[in-house]
């Protein structure tokens, strides 16, 4: 079987989901611009991996980041992400499946970390709650993906929060997921 780290893809995935049709690059009236503390990035996923002769897992881990550090800034055009890092480490069941029909279930562990990294990304404000990111956003900047990447924000006092649904098919599985992240103005 693939190890469980496929099912990390999502949280490098980060970001995926339909954009909005409208554009409005007024970060200040928005209330975006500046630099932001990265909390950490919390989501659930379910993964299906086809392992062929009719053998399939399907997978379902929750997980919280841990170790958060970084900090996030928006500017005109570009998100600059100076280093950020976090953990995961997370334990969720696998069911594995023959023919259709069920035959194991095994806990498994999830453990990954992603090291303090900086990196730019540009986007685009669409209209008043989406980013697009036609090269990748936050993670998967982290993680040289080049597909265009969207999300909706939300600010709430001094509190932002990124929020991506949707679906990957990299590395051989499919995944369904979603995902925030959760950031802080910084002073």
């Amino acid at each position: 079987m693939r190890k469980p780290l496929l099912i990390l893809t999502p949280v490098l995935c980060f970001l995926m989901f339909c954009a909005c049709k409208k554009s409005n690059n007024n970060l200040t009236s928005q209330g975006l611009a500046g630099t932001w503390n990265f909390l950490g990035v919390s989501g659930h996923t379910k993964t299906e991996v086809n392992e062929g002769l009719g053998v399939s897992m399907v997978a379902y881990p929750a997980f919280v980041t841990t170790g958060n550090v970084g900090t996030i800034t928006f500017a005109k055009d570009s998100m600059i992400a100076s280093g950020v890092g976090y953990s995961v480490d997370t334990a969720f069941w696998a069911y594995f499946y023959y023919g259709g029909v069920k035959y194991d279930s095994s806990s498994q562990r999830l453990t990954y970390t992603v090291p303090p990294t900086s990196t730019t990304s540009k986007y685009t404000l669409i209209g008043g709650d989406s980013l697009y990111f036609p090269k990748g956003g936050l993670l998967t900047a982290l993680d040289s993906a080049s597909t265009g990447q969207s999300c909706t924000y939300a600010i709430k006092g001094d509190s932002l929060l990124l929020t991506s649904n949707g679906i990957d098919t990299s590395g051989g599985a499919h995944t369904d997921f979603a995902t925030v992240i959760t950031m802080k103005r910084s002073k």
